[in-house]
């Protein structure tokens, strides 16, 4: 993780700063909100926010992501999409209160309650290698019961193709 680079990322670990959205989502209503990344996972963590917090800050490049996700976004009221930013620093007190971004020169502050950071996510895939089939970042293909293409294996979570994280309900 990237959290090395952001003053302030390790000393707020837990206290504002997380790196799944949808876990956290439903302690941020009407709260301000901010996501770091370019994944098409940040942009459903950006649906699902929007949903409950009263602004959401994606800072990122949406358009390297699910096309239809980031025209969506770009409509919404309550999401500002800060694209071609980069985060300089994360402030506050016991908890974080604040963004500090940057581009081309010139600085902001973002006033917000809790910051979510989704670089990517890397596939753990390497015991299966060669009996399942995998996308092309290595993740194990899955059916919608969670089969593979190998008749009685299965595979669940964050190594498949599938979409597995909580959601609101």
């Amino acid at each position: 993780m990237l959290t090395a680079d952001i003053p302030g990322a390790q000393e707020f670990l837990g206290w504002g700063v997380g790196y799944s959205a949808t876990t956290h989502a439903h302690l941020l209503k009407g709260k301000m909100v901010a996501v770091i990344g370019t994944t098409d996972r940040v942009l459903r963590s950006v649906l699902e926010l929007a949903q409950v917090a009263e602004r959401v800050y994606l800072i990122g490049d949406p358009d390297e992501s699910d096309s239809s996700l980031a025209s969506m976004i770009a409509q919404m009221p309550g999401v500002e999409v800060l694209d071609g930013w980069a985060v300089r620093e994360i402030n506050g007190g016991f908890n974080v209160e604040e963004l500090v971004v940057i581009r081309a020169g010139v600085q902001r502050r973002l006033p917000v309650d809790a910051a979510f950071i989704d670089l990517g996510m890397m596939d753990n895939s390497a015991l299966v290698h060669g009996l399942v089939q995998t996308d092309v970042n290595g993740f194990i293909k899955v059916d919608e019961r969670r089969a593979t293409a190998m008749p009685g294996l299965f595979a669940a979570g964050d190594v498949t193709t599938a979409l597995g994280e909580q959601k609101l309900i």
